[in-house]
């Protein structure tokens, strides 16, 4: 069985130490707790507006690196030309999926060859990452 593995971002840090728990409440909120050397401490809840929970894919890069909702990542084919892309959870496939960002880039493509795709970073962490590839 697979373990379930997240991280979070509180507008500052990005936080992937183990998950102590997960609340959730009313009006979608939430609230994570992670892991240090001390036990559990807070990490972040969902009224800042910054904070984001992230899930692992499950799938790693070809480096070995585990791959999380939110990455950017180069190497995913659209209509047969390489790019950057944006990992994101797709309703209508079920499962993640690579976005294609820039502005000549159009449609995704899945992580099935994840092992031809390297992660270069992620759109919390570097927002304006977004804005210079595919230009």
């Amino acid at each position: 069985m697979k373990e379930i593995q997240f991280r979070a971002w509180d507008g500052n840090t990005m936080y992937t130490q183990e998950m102590a728990c997960f609340t959730f409440g009313k009006n979608n909120y939430w609230s994570c707790y992670m892991y240090n050397d001390l036990g559990g401490h807070f990490c972040c809840d969902s009224p800042n507006e910054e904070a984001v929970l992230m899930q692992s894919t499950g799938m790693f890069d070809k480096y070995g690196k585990l791959i999380f909702e939110g990455d950017v990542v180069n190497g995913c084919s659209f209509n047969g030309s390489y790019a950057y892309g944006k990992i994101v959870w797709d309703n209508h496939f079920c499962g993640f999926v690579v976005y294609g960002i820039g502005k000549f880039i159009e449609g995704c493509c899945d992580l099935n060859d994840s092992k031809f795709i390297e992660v270069v970073g992620n759109i919390d962490e570097n927002e304006n990452f977004l804005n210079k590839t595919n230009e």
